[in-house]
């Protein structure tokens, strides 16, 4: 004890506080107070320091780190150092090592545009691929060139026709924005161009005495004026409304078929014309249909069948047709109901 006492006088003595693991348990052995203080600060140290830093530790050793090892400044030039570590020869031998060539299919996969850096591996890789499908999936679902349905309508009739047509093409396809229902008045004529609606579907009905329906004025009076071709490489197809007991008969929607072929676009399919007088379901239904095959078939063709939009169309297509056809869209009415107390059962 008298040594070990020693040994710890001189120790302090020589300037350093250096005390050895028996020398602590020793004292905190003698020095109570020091035990419950180391105790106490132990604890919470292990309960919640430790759970912090391990987490850090790993995150350290995985990023921190390099990736691959430093490597000597010999072994980057193609040399290799051979010591002899005995005292009596201290020489130094510098071999040359030969290089190995890479098979081709390495070569290639390190090759990347631009430099030499290596393929992304792992979940930079995957991050990339993720967001490579998602940009795919959004422009499948928001394609460039879009089918145009438009309607100039007064009554409602004719709006009610197009939005059945709308309403079809979007259950067809799977994709609510491949097809732009609109008014003519929302339709700029210059943007009628192949590469934006290379297919329009219009419904067209006159009002008063030929005259064009309000939602449609505008445009009716900017497709007059025009005398270019600017229309050219469009498709279009049209439905008319009317009622032969007017003078003007199927004005508007004439006017608009004379002046769209004039202009350059090409009729895909029958302009047909339904007569209030005759009836209108029976055009319209013969017509929609039609239509709806029409409009797509074209659309394929002028997509050249690289539109991802229409993928869905053609697996819809190479399903075998229902076995019961539905009806066709109802137009919108409103209905009210009243109740009536004391009315007895026999309705007096």
């Amino acid at each position: 004890a008298r040594s070990s006492s020693t040994t710890m006088v001189a120790k302090r003595g020589g300037g350093a506080m250096v005390w050895s693991t028996e020398e602590v348990l020793e004292f905190l052995r003698r020095n109570t107070a020091a035990s419950v203080a180391v105790a106490l600060l132990g604890f919470p140290l292990a309960c919640f320091a430790l759970p912090v830093l391990a987490p850090l530790a790993l995150a350290y050793y995985f990023l921190a780190q390099p990736q691959n090892p430093a490597v000597p400044q010999e072994k980057a030039k193609g040399l290799v150092v051979d010591t002899d570590k005995s005292e009596e020869k201290n020489e130094v031998a510098v071999k040359p090592v030969a290089e190995k060539k890479p098979s081709p299919s390495v070569a290639a996969s390190a090759v990347v545009e631009g430099g030499s850096a290596p393929p992304l591996t792992g979940g930079v890789a995957l991050l990339r691929k993720m967001r490579e499908q998602k940009a795919a999936r959004a422009k499948a679902e928001n394609p460039d060139k879009k089918i145009l349905v438009a309607f100039a309508s007064q009554t409602g009739t004719a709006q009610e026709i197009a939005k059945a047509l709308h309403a079809q093409i979007v259950e067809k396809t799977g994709t609510p924005k491949l097809a732009v229902l609109s008014a003519f008045n929302d339709v700029d004529i210059d943007s009628l161009k192949p590469d934006t609606f290379p297919v329009v579907a219009f419904v067209a009905a006159s009002t008063g005495d030929g005259d064009p329906p309000d939602n449609t004025a505008s445009f009716y009076a900017k497709m007059l004026r025009k005398k270019k071709e600017e229309l050219k490489g469009v498709r279009y197809t049209c439905l008319g409304l009317g009622d032969s007991n007017y003078t003007r008969f199927m004005a508007v929607p004439r006017n608009m078929r004379k002046k769209f072929e004039g202009l350059g676009a090409e009729c895909i399919y029958w302009n047909a014309e339904a007569d209030e007088v005759d009836g209108l379901e029976e055009t319209v239904e013969k017509w929609t249909e039609g239509a709806l095959e029409a409009v797509l078939k074209e659309y394929r063709a002028a997509t050249a069948g690289g539109s991802e939009a229409m993928a869905s169309v053609e697996a819809a297509e190479s399903k075998p047709p229902p076995k019961f056809k539905g009806l066709p869209a109802l137009l919108p009415r409103r209905v009210t109901f009243s109740w009536q107390e004391g009315v007895d059962e026999g309705g007096q």
